[in-house]
């Protein structure tokens, strides 16, 4: 058993909870990554949009676990090498381990589950005005050098009002 990782497939959550795979990966971003409603609403709508233009469905963009791999060569130098899947946890719901694009560890409230079906649905609006990544810069060692790296990359940040963890990037 790994810590940081549930020891149940996606599937098995979603058929438990009685929802869509996507809509229980919606909901465990939600809950892992907010606190409050309208932030775990935010949270949910930034990474559907990712998931759409990414091409990828919500549990796919959430449980793979793809990372450069990282190797340092004789004079100490690091390198970073292609893109690999980290097999121990690739998959599966996790905590914010190296690789994952967020936390899907905590298991979803009823709340959360019908939050993230309107979400899912797209009956409840996108506060973010389509933004595609998020993150908490109160939990960051330089929450100034991300953001200066994504708007070098050409995001803009988007400050929604009474979110007051997290920022939005569109």
């Amino acid at each position: 058993m790994l810590i940081g990782v549930v020891n149940k497939s996606p599937d098995d959550c979603a058929r438990e909870d009685g929802v869509d795979i996507d809509v229980e990966s919606l909901a465990r971003v939600g809950q892992s990554e907010e606190s409050s409603s309208l932030g775990r609403q935010c949270v949910m709508w930034a990474c559907k949009n990712q998931a759409r233009k990414r091409g990828l469905t919500i549990t796919a963009l959430v449980t793979n676990a793809k990372h450069k791999v990282k190797n340092v060569d004789d004079n100490g130098n690091v390198i970073y090498g292609p893109e690999s899947i980290t097999p121990e946890y690739d998959g599966l719901y996790t905590r914010d381990l190296v690789g994952k694009v967020c936390s899907t560890y905590q298991a979803p409230t009823i709340e959360t589950l019908q939050l993230a079906q309107s979400v899912y649905d797209g009956n409840v609006e996108d506060p973010t005005n389509g933004a595609t990544k998020w993150d908490s810069p109160g939990l960051l060692d330089d929450p100034d050098a991300l953001a200066s790296k994504r708007e070098q990359e050409g995001f803009h940040l988007v400050l929604v009002p009474g979110v007051n963890k997290t920022r939005f990037w569109e």
